[in-house]
């Protein structure tokens, strides 16, 4: 299922815990808009050629990911996680993915962790992104995305400092022309 949340209660009126649900449970909770919680596998169905990334919550969800994942011939996706066990796990379970490493402390104990399991990447909250960071990542080649930038003038500075990152937002309508601008640019 898909909750970015551990209840639905923001997004809907349910206050239970979404990973002690049944997906029977959860098929029956309406959300804000009127509809149900999605299914991962409705949700891959739609996107078949939209970049996708999936944060993966908890344990134990690297096989069954992997599982849902084969079922999809996908060409882009990655997935996140704070359990980098899991990930690893399911690193691999699928190598071809590409995998992220999360993390709201250390950034320089999570790029050691990404080289050592062969992770594609780290993902870190903006507040730790700092021009140290920054060169390890790059010197061990190694992707950067920053979570969550959701004002332009951030998005502008972040990109002018560090100019080979991706972000994540919650407003991404707010931040599309700034991305339409560095497509412009790349050509």
């Amino acid at each position: 299922v898909l909750c970015h949340d551990y209840t639905f209660s923001r997004t809907g009126a349910d206050k239970r815990r979404a990973s002690k649900l049944t997906s029977k449970d959860i098929r029956k909770i309406k959300l804000k808009n009127n509809e149900k919680p999605p299914l991962l596998h409705e949700v891959l169905r739609k996107v078949t050629k939209t970049p996708l990334y999936i944060e993966a919550k908890g344990g134990g969800w690297a096989t069954i990911l992997a599982e849902t994942l084969h079922e999809f011939k996908l060409t882009e996706y990655s997935v996140l996680a704070y359990d980098h066990s899991e990930l690893s796990t399911f690193h691999n379970l699928m190598p071809e993915v590409r995998c992220y490493a999360l993390t709201q402390t250390n950034p320089i104990d999570i790029i050691s962790a990404a080289r050592a399991r062969g992770f594609y990447g780290i993902d870190i909250n903006f507040w730790l992104l700092n021009p140290l960071t920054y060169y390890l990542a790059k010197r061990h080649k190694l992707d950067i995305i920053v979570y969550t930038v959701n004002r332009s003038s951030l998005a502008k500075l972040l990109f002018f400092l560090y100019p080979d990152i991706a972000i994540t937002t919650n407003f991404p309508n707010k931040l599309q022309h700034l991305r339409d601008r560095a497509l412009l640019k790349a050509k």
